[in-house]
């Protein structure tokens, strides 16, 4: 059973993004561009918006972003929540030009306020924050600044169901790879005017279209089972980094107090279920959440992370981590 759906996908279809002969799109085969163009702008319809292009999600991409804003006068405010390689690119550049980092409460985990951020303009904050599995309050924040810009990363709200909608102050971000794309493949859906902030699209044939098709597919919303799934867990070690009532449909950042959650993963595969203690390890780097860590928790505590997100429940699955962890405290491994 997978238990980082949202993280880790099953790759479905991806035979169309090797399906050509040439890697670029011909550049006398105007229809095919003309097409492409029509199709990206049916899925930023489909959020309320009139069009958009290519984003990564890479470290590189993200760089891009930032010193865009930059260069065209914008104080960016970045939430330390975001994707891993918005993370990375932050670090990256934190030391050449200015950004404000955001981070989630640790008693809510999420990002409660943004009133005291008023020298900043453009905020870069996620629907769903990492690892934690969160949802921010993304109108109450914009009500709190009218006059900035949003960025808001809506990739695992919108895989698990829910339909934001782009307004003249806001540009959303969206991974491919949490529909079950390769990773590398994205967009940002936004209005015309913020066009110029993002370098110009290059054309990934039948993308946009796919991934719309992939949008509606998961348009319907899910049985939440969280609340069900917690309260299986008898061992008062066993607790959580996020109350539930902020966390994402079928979601939970659990907390295995006193082991390592790697450990706990490789005991796992013996019973083939599949999941991660963050972005960290899903991209195999071997370290704990950087989100945890920023919010002040220490290397130890980070590891006691399991960040589960699941479309089908199965109570015993519950017991079988349960057990699992228990084996792994009384080894004390």
């Amino acid at each position: 059973m997978k238990l980082d759906v949202l993280q880790n996908p099953n790759l479905e279809d991806n035979a169309f993004l090797l399906s050509s002969s040439t890697q670029n799109i011909p550049p006398i085969s105007q229809n095919i561009f003309k097409r492409n163009q029509r199709e990206l702008e049916s899925l930023s319809e489909y959020f309320g918006g009139e069009s958009g292009g290519n984003f990564s999600f890479l470290s590189g991409a993200f760089l891009e972003l930032f010193l865009s804003l930059h260069t065209c006068g914008h104080k960016i405010a970045l939430a330390l929540s975001n994707h891993q390689q918005a993370y990375d690119a932050y670090k990256l550049i934190k030391n050449f030009i200015p950004i404000t980092p955001i981070l989630p409460s640790t008693q809510s985990g999420i990002i409660e306020s943004i009133e005291e951020f008023n020298q900043c303009d453009v905020f870069i904050i996620p629907l769903v924050n990492q690892d934690l599995l969160t949802l921010n309050p993304i109108e109450k924040l914009m009500e709190q600044r009218e006059d900035a810009i949003f960025i808001i990363d809506i990739s695992y709200g919108v895989r698990f169901s829910l339909t934001p909608k782009l307004t003249s102050k806001t540009i959303f971000l969206c991974e491919a790879e949490s529909f079950g794309f390769l990773r590398g493949n994205g967009v940002f859906l936004s209005y015309k005017e913020y066009l110029p902030y993002f370098p110009r699209t290059r054309y990934v044939d039948h993308l946009y279209a796919k991934l719309l098709e992939r949008i509606k597919s998961c348009s319907t919303p899910l049985k939440d089972h969280k609340e069900e799934f917690f309260s299986l867990f008898q061992d008062s070690n066993i607790s959580l980094f996020a109350p539930l009532s902020n966390s994402l449909t079928n979601t939970l950042a659990l907390r295995f107090k006193g082991i390592k959650a790697r450990n706990l993963l490789q005991s796992l595969v013996l019973e083939d279920i599949e999941a991660i203690n963050g972005q960290e390890c899903l991209f195999g780097f071997f370290s704990p959440s950087f989100v945890l860590q920023e919010m002040g928790y220490s290397e130890l505590e980070a590891r006691e992370l399991l960040s589960v997100s699941f479309t089908h429940f199965d109570p015993k699955i519950a017991k079988i981590l349960e057990k699992h962890y228990i084996q792994l405290k009384t080894l004390e491994i």
